[in-house]
């Protein structure tokens, strides 16, 4: 099966490549940059695609929309999955409406990731998502126009175990990588926020750990790690050099960074997770004079 995977981040398309080629999955070709998925998409249309939100230039949706627009048939027809750490409702509806037809979160098991990908071959653009994704409060969206939805948690029967536990078995792997790299990861970002002003390369490579961790965060299991270092990737994007509040706003959110990493703060954190989060924006607010929402 030709299988067409895009995601700004190289580790995380590493880990879809690596899982889907241990569900026999035979060809996978991967691009960091939605330019170049696109014209080797027009250039030889795969079977399926999979593709992250957040894209860098553009987004998933506008991705989406693209090959929903293509003058190619058989580009438009293209079943396509959104595999992402994104869960708002909005969201959700946005990738619907743009032509998606599966929708499933980061992190993702090698059993659900086969269930998406067997699914939207046999129900093409009938949409798909996870039940425990529709929404805070529980409800299931109304379908769009010509959209039907339906559970992706319906039973996808499979004989595949074995294939199944080795691609666990790379997840869990990876995830450990991952976290025994974090120590050092963390020290690297450390030390370039600290030069940040003093050293025109420190902001580039402050943006790279976090948009690296951004993106690992998301993957294996920290969205508060992910959430941090997106925020600030983004400050790194829009900040100038020279900029009295741009060092002080870096080391802050390494801080908060480096807090989660060390204490290992997987999942929501609970109190402890909501109590950082809140201190972190109560400083944030106080710095820039902006009330946190």
């Amino acid at each position: 099966m030709d299988i067409v995977a895009l995601d700004d981040n190289h580790h995380t398309l590493s880990l879809i490549r690596s899982v889907l080629r241990s569900l026999g999955y035979d060809r996978i070709r991967c691009y960091l940059k939605p330019e170049s998925a696109l014209a080797a998409i027009e250039a030889a249309p795969p079977q399926l695609v999979i593709t992250d939100w957040e894209l860098g230039p553009i987004s998933g949706v506008q991705f989406v929309r693209s090959l929903r627009a293509s003058r190619n048939p058989d580009v438009v027809r293209l079943p396509i999955i959104m595999l992402t750490a994104h869960s708002e409702d909005v969201l959700v509806r946005a990738a619907r409406d743009a032509g998606v037809d599966s929708f499933l979160i980061k992190p993702f098991s090698a059993r659900s990731l086969s269930q998406h990908v067997e699914a939207v071959r046999s129900r093409t653009r009938a949409f798909i998502q996870e039940d425990s994704y529709v929404g805070p409060d529980r409800r299931h969206m109304p379908p769009g126009p010509g959209r039907p939805l339906r559970r992706a948690a319906d039973p996808l029967p499979s004989s595949r175990d074995d294939a199944f536990d080795q691609a666990e078995d790379q997840i869990a792997a990876l995830r450990r990588r991952f976290e025994m790299s974090l120590g050092s990861v963390i020290a690297e970002l450390e030390a370039a926020a600290e030069a940040v002003g003093r050293d025109q390369g420190a902001l580039v490579r402050c943006r790279r750990l976090a948009h690296d961790l951004r993106g690992q965060g998301a993957t294996f299991g920290y969205p508060l790690l992910s959430e941090f270092a997106g925020s600030l990737t983004r400050l790194l994007a829009e900040g100038r050099e020279g900029d009295p509040l741009l060092g002080q706003l870096v080391g802050l959110h390494v801080k908060a960074i480096a807090a989660v990493a060390h204490g290992r703060i997987t999942g929501d954190g609970g109190d402890v997770g909501r109590a950082l989060r809140d201190g972190f924006e109560r400083t944030i607010a106080r710095v820039t004079g902006v009330a946190a929402p």
